[in-house]
């Protein structure tokens, strides 16, 4: 049985005891743990303490890194992905989420010889190469985990291909599917502010793409916005009869080198159980569990 609650080497207790503020949420919300916490928030907050891999990531996050990284994404490219071109913004919200998506993959082991990972919806490599960087810092580097990366950006594609090639296989998908993959070929995947940009039916058709590429029993980590987000002006046209009340595509004036049909999607929890669940089991939504903004999702291939 995959255990899906936290890594063997994070100290649960020791975290909980130095942290009696976790300590109480988690005794009035039994379904959460300390784990969960600190791989979405504690990582970033002041006077956290944990054991084991909390430590990694807490200074991974923490640290100062040098804005002049190289190779550096072009800065077209980073604010196609970040909406800004600042490097040290870029890179500080890439640690972010790798952390958040590291918190998810330290949690469904064992990882064999073989084990492939997809990120879907890769931009410029924004979080490939940090989580890339935190894996091979852990016992990860036992494994020899595989990366594989897809976006609809040919550009963004290109500059991974001739920059990161020594991370994994980077690949052009098309905006509807199929990905060039066979079935159940991924052990893990994650895709980060994709669907938070999709129309419905877009969204639906991934959905089932992403299924079948995954492994059965394998888990996926997706990213979404809350309804609470939707455009404070924009909130009246809820209201609308035709539209289910869980989900709102928001047309705006969408992203400079990206399709028109990208623009903003929100997601309500109920929505996402009740609509979601025809593809993915959905094992837990941590709201604005990712970089502090996005409620994370995660599902799991049942059958």
């Amino acid at each position: 049985m995959i255990d899906i609650e936290r890594p063997t080497d994070f100290d649960e207790e020791a975290y909980l005891r130095e942290n009696p503020d976790v300590a109480l949420h988690v005794r009035s919300h039994p379904e959460t743990n300390g784990w969960e916490h600190f791989a979405s928030f504690g990582y970033l907050e002041q006077n956290r303490r944990g054991r084991g891999v909390p430590s990694r990531l807490f200074d991974y996050v923490k640290s100062e890194r040098e804005a002049t990284i190289k190779p550096a994404a072009p800065e077209h490219l980073r604010k196609r992905v970040h909406g800004a071109k600042d490097l040290p913004s870029f890179e500080h919200v890439g640690r972010m989420l790798a952390a958040n998506v590291f918190g998810q993959l330290m949690r469904v082991g064992p990882y064999g010889d073989d084990f492939r990972i997809l990120d879907f919806g890769v931009g410029c490599g924004r979080v490939i190469r940090p989580l890339h960087e935190l894996c091979l810092d852990t016992n990860l580097t036992d494994s020899k985990l595989h990366w594989f990366c897809s976006d609809i950006d040919a550009q963004a594609i290109a500059w991974c291909r001739s920059a990161l090639e020594s991370i994994g296989t980077f690949v052009v998908n098309s905006h509807m599917p199929p990905l060039p993959f066979d079935d159940q070929y991924f052990d893990f995947m994650y895709s980060i502010s994709i669907f938070t940009h999709l129309p419905e039916d877009m969204q639906f058709a991934w959905l089932s793409e992403l299924r079948r590429v995954m492994r059965i029993g394998s888990f996926a980590v997706l990213s979404t916005h809350s309804i609470d987000l939707i455009p404070t002006l924009e909130k009246e046209k809820l209201q609308n009869p035709e539209q289910d009340p869980g989900f709102y595509y928001y047309v705006g004036g969408g992203t400079e080198g990206l399709p028109d049909f990208y623009q903003g999607s929100y997601h309500s929890h109920e929505y996402i159980h009740k609509r979601w669940s025809e593809y993915f089991a959905i094992r837990k939504i941590i709201p604005k569990g990712i970089a502090r903004r996005q409620d994370l999702v995660l599902c799991q291939r049942v059958a």
